[in-house]
């Protein structure tokens, strides 16, 4: 499943209780007609309750599964957002979905690498386990500084959890571009380890293999 709702709201706090959805609802249907002259987060306000609830109750859905949840963070999409909303460490909550005073950790998947806060993406993959990290839009829309992107991103967090990804789209050139860029720049980023002793030349090759399609099938069912 995935979820576009970080970028409106900021810090997702999950809501298990009914009412103040009710209510969130309510205020929607009531100035249903005002939302277009609304600034875009008083808007947001009105069905912000409402939005966590649902969200909540697909977040259910996908720990009952174990379906990962993708989460839109990161790179924009101005102006129709509020792009300081989209900091992945408002993800924290949700990462951790407590309830009961007990964390328990559906798998999610902020999207984008979090991009341009890739260190805040990373460090959170690196704390939670259930907690994974995409590369897209990095690969290969900010193509420049992609070694030294995937180096920060392989420092802090598992080779078991970073998964490949391009969000590329309509060019086809962009999805050639993603795997020859990508390929490269991982190929220098493991190299690099090679040569400091962190990684034989068959760890380096098995960790290009697990991030390029390993990681991507395991974490959404498809070896099975």
């Amino acid at each position: 499943m995935k979820s576009y709702l970080l970028p409106f709201i900021g810090l997702i706090r999950p809501l298990h209780d009914r009412d103040p959805a009710r209510v969130s609802w309510e205020a929607l249907r009531s100035s249903f007609n005002k939302l277009p002259d609304m600034d875009r987060e008083s808007a947001a306000e009105i069905t912000k309750n409402l939005r966590r609830y649902t969200f909540t109750l697909a977040l259910e859905e996908c720990l009952k599964r174990d379906m990962p949840m993708q989460i839109h963070a990161g790179d924009g999409e101005a102006p129709d957002v509020v792009l300081r909303n989209q900091d992945p460490f408002y993800l924290e909550e949700v990462v951790r979905f407590d309830r009961d005073n007990m964390m328990r950790m559906p798998k999610i998947i902020p999207l984008h690498a979090g991009y341009p806060s890739v260190g805040k993406a990373a460090w959170l993959s690196h704390l939670y386990p259930n907690c994974y990290f995409e590369l897209s839009i990095m690969t290969p829309h900010v193509h420049q500084n992609l070694y030294q992107r995937y180096m920060q991103v392989t420092e802090v967090v598992p080779l078991s959890k970073i998964l490949f990804a391009s969000d590329a789209y309509h060019i086809p050139e962009l999805y050639w571009l993603a795997g020859r860029w990508g390929k490269r720049y991982l190929a220098k980023a493991l190299t690099d380890y090679v040569v400091g002793g962190s990684l034989s030349v068959e760890e380096a090759v098995e960790a290009a293999r697990m991030i390029l399609y390993k990681n991507n099938r395991t974490v959404y069912g498809l070896d099975d």
